[in-house]
């Protein structure tokens, strides 16, 4: 909010989140400290990992001291006097007595509630030894990878290539990590094999299996704007190579559409009244086609933009975090000369030294919905 002239500024423990938010919160000021010293702003749209979980109890309790202290304080403060005012003044002094007593105990709480507040941040400053860059002692400032390195118990320091990602050491004196797509064009076009399935055995070089056939009239029924008949059969292929009931535990039927966003979708399909189900993608293949057609549109209207390769990229990492602008690789431009979005983007960090390894199935999606989008089987 604009107030003359000026930009309201949120406090450094807001939002109390620090991670996996859609878009990066407007007036936020919280920086995090690189390698060299310098200061960047933090990144609250990548993924949460172990020292985010700590800054996020940090937040709360700076919540409490910053934000509701000073508030609830001062009201008890003011109330306290307000009863030693009335009660002297209308010859009352079991008033007075009750005004002292709460003045006296809210200043009691608050001596508690900062003490607490002094141990409580020096235990997670301690906690987080390992994982925060140099910050006075109050603060606290990550440096640490992805959401899998959690998962690993293996938190890397800056200037280390983290043990969760495939990747080799970069370039003597370059002082950047080499990842595991360092040296695939995420621009060209990659050639797929056909995966291996109930529907088929063939693994040849293709975007087509037998089975696409009698889905054809569907795609030409429902393609149309953004969602044209070769990017919806590429993601077919790619998605299902036309298998009916897959099943991949998460999404289902030839689109691999997640019932949640289905039902998102339905009305655009005439589906208002019906509730989708797991079941229901892999027995309707018409419908799902429809409503993936309804949800390309969405992404290409919305962050991803129209070119294939991000509009595959969202429907396969979703357009709030794979098409989301990467605040690792701030200042670069991606194929289209736009800033680069957070699939694209091979790192984590803003110094470019932990690799950006959740995206991986993402950047070898989209460049090969877009061989079998340039390239229709059938």
């Amino acid at each position: 909010m604009a107030m003359s002239g000026s930009v309201y500024a949120a406090p450094s423990w807001w939002p109390i989140v620090p991670c996996g938010l859609n878009e990066q919160p407007a007036g936020a000021t919280r920086m995090d400290t690189k390698a060299d010293g310098s200061q960047v702003a933090h990144d609250f749209t990548k993924d949460c990992n172990q020292c985010d979980i700590i800054l996020l109890f940090k937040n709360l309790i700076d919540l409490t001291t910053y934000g509701l202290v000073p508030v609830l304080g001062t009201f008890f403060f003011i109330l306290g006097g307000f009863y030693i005012l009335i009660g002297g003044g209308t010859g009352q002094p079991a008033r007075v007595e009750a005004g002292k007593k709460l003045m006296k105990e809210t200043a009691i709480g608050i001596a508690i509630i900062l003490s607490s507040w002094l141990v409580t941040n020096m235990i997670l400053k301690s906690v987080a030894n390992d994982q925060i860059a140099s910050t006075p002692w109050w603060q606290i400032s990550c440096r640490v990878g992805s959401l899998k390195d959690i998962t690993d118990a293996s938190i890397p320091s800056v200037g280390t290539t983290p043990t969760s990602t495939p990747s080799t050491s970069g370039p003597p004196g370059t002082g950047t990590t080499k990842c595991e797509y360092k040296d695939v064009n995420l621009c060209v076009a990659r050639p797929m094999s056909c995966r291996n399935g109930p529907c088929t055995s063939n693994s040849t070089d293709s975007c087509s299996v037998s089975s696409c056939a009698q889905y054809v009239p569907y795609i030409n029924k429902y393609a149309g704007g953004a969602a044209t008949a070769n990017l919806l059969k590429a993601i077919l292929i790619k998605e299902s190579a036309c298998c009916r009931y897959l099943d991949s535990g998460h999404a289902y039927g030839i689109m691999q559409i997640i019932p949640a966003t289905a039902n998102q979708f339905r009305s655009f399909c005439g589906l208002s009244a019906v509730s989708i189900t797991a079941d229901w993608l892999k027995t309707h293949p018409e419908e799902s086609v429809c409503i993936a057609a309804a949800y390309i549109k969405s992404l290409a209207g919305g962050t991803c933009g129209t070119d294939v390769r991000n509009i595959a990229a969202g429907y396969n990492g979703g357009a709030a975090g794979a098409c989301a602008a990467s605040v690792s690789c701030a200042g670069e431009k991606d194929c289209s000369n736009d800033p680069m979005r957070k699939w694209e983007c091979l790192y984590d960090d803003s110094q470019h030294t932990i690799c950006n390894s959740g995206y991986n199935e993402t950047r070898d999606y989209a460049t090969k919905v877009l061989y079998c989008n340039n390239n229709p089987g059938f």
